[in-house]
This record gives structure tokens, C-alpha cells and sequence, in this order.
């Protein structure tokens, strides 16, 4: 079955100009740089019992290849790497990666692995996530430059058996992530902390909003969601 990818920065209708913004808090870029995603199969499924399967997807050292029982069972990969801009100029972005076939099986989780940006001419350089906006009018950077990986879980177990074509959407919930009121951040607190007239929040602790880095890298990872869309 022919199954794609596509990420996208999840946000409600009615915003601003279709912008994301949340009381003094407007975003205007997301980028994430990805070095691999593994499609994982549940290995206790009794209907995990296909061949493997081929076309822009890898199975380990051997896609398509039938003559290794273990190959049945083996996690499907999209090798990068691969930089996604999923908010640009404060328009959400879907991004889609190649489709491939593969093989029927049942899917639980996504494993999506971060590595920071090895491209000098890239705007998110040395970064594995970049989101850039601006709070009360001052611009705001919010970066990591470690890289990690994310186990993102499907809500229920999904079946590419019984579809002709599967799309995997992968969101991130950026409003959610700066709505205090869903959940998220109150931006209002970070501080300039050097005076350099650009609000920080990343590692180092350069303004010192180093609490707030740690609880918005977590937010966002759980502000992540797959799900399959057969629309």
C-alpha cells in the first residue's frame, strides 16, 4: 500500500490573517531538521505476519527482502535528513515527505530523530528545532541545539491493511504551545535578559530564561500528535 508522510504546524481557524497569534505573542517561523523517522510496527499484533516493504522507505540493511524472518517485524525508515519548515512568515506550512509501499501491518508510534543543522547557509544553523516571533513587539528566538529523539504515538494502533493510500499527518500544535489557557506557555514572563533586543530562550541561559526553555521543549513534544488521514 502506498503510504506518505507530511508534517504541518497545527493551529485553529479564525486566527489573525490566518496567523498564529496569542494576545502579545505572534510566531512567524518553525523549522525542525530531521535525520530520520522510523514508522515502528507493533511486533504483538497477530497481523504483523506480511512481507516487508519497498519504494522510498528502508527496512534496515535489506528493504524488500523476504529471506529474513526478522525483516517482517522490522521498523520502516524515511532517511534524511531532511529540514521542514512548517511555519513561514506565520503561514502554517504542510510539508510532505516521499511516499512508499509498505507492507500490511499494523503501526503504533512514529520515532522522529533531531539532529542539529550542519547547514552554515541555513537560517536554523546548528539548531535541530528554530521558532522565531515576536512578544509585545520585541522579536523572540526559541532554539535547541541538541539532538533527540521523539517517540510520537498514534492515538490508536493504525492499520495500513485494510486503505489503498495512507497519509500520516504529523502536527505540531504550535498555538496550543503559546495558550496558557490550552495548556501551553504564558510568554509574558520571559525576559531580554542581555539587552541585545531580542528575547532568547535556548540553551546557554543567555537572558536567563532557562526554566522556560526546559518546560517549552517538553510542551512541544507533547504537543506533537500523528494520526492517519484516509480523507
Amino acid at each position: 500500500d502506498n503510504t506518505s508522510i507530511q508534517f504541518t504546524a497545527n493551529y485553529s481557524d479564525g486566527l489573525n490573517g490566518g496567523r498564529i497569534l496569542v494576545g502579545d505573542v505572534q510566531l512567524e517561523d518553525f523549522m525542525i531538521f530531521v535525520e530520520e523517522i522510523e514508522l515502528e510496527a507493533d511486533d504483538d499484533s497477530p497481523n504483523n505476519n506480511g512481507s516487508s516493504g519497498s519504494g522510498n522507505t528502508n527496512d534496515d540493511d535489506n528493504p524488500g527482502s523476504d529471506d529474513d524472518e526478522d525483516d517482517k517485524y522490522a521498523d520502516l525508515e524515511w532517511k534524511g535528513p531532511f529540514e521542514l519548515t512548517l511555519l513561514q512568515n506565520g503561514q502554517p506550512m504542510n510539508i510532505p515527505l516521499p511516499s512508499g509501499d509498505l507492507p500490511n501491518k499494523k503501526y503504533k508510534e512514529l520515532e522522529v530523530e533531531f539532529i542539529p543543522n550542519p547547514n552554515s547557509s541555513s537560517a536554523m544553523y546548528g539548531h535541530s528545532l528554530h521558532l522565531t516571533g515576536s512578544i509585545d513587539g520585541t522579536p523572540f528566538i526559541f532554539w535547541s541545539d541538541q539532538a533527540f529523539e521523539w517517540e510520537i504515538e498514534f492515538p490508536t494502533e493504525i492499520g495500513i491493511e485494510d486503505v489503498r493510500s495512507t497519509l500520516i499527518k504529523v502536527q505540531f500544535e504550535l498555538q496550543r504551545l503559546i495558550d496558557p489557557a490550552q495548556g501551553g506557555i504564558d510568554l509574558s514572563q520571559v525576559k531580554d535578559g542581555n539587552g541585545n533586543g531580542i528575547i532568547e530562550i535556548g540553551p546557554g541561559d543567555p537572558d536567563g530564561n532557562n526554566q522556560i526553555f526546559s518546560v517549552m521543549i517538553e510542551k512541544l513534544r507533547d504537543f506533537a500528535h500523528a494520526e492517519r488521514d484516509d480523507d
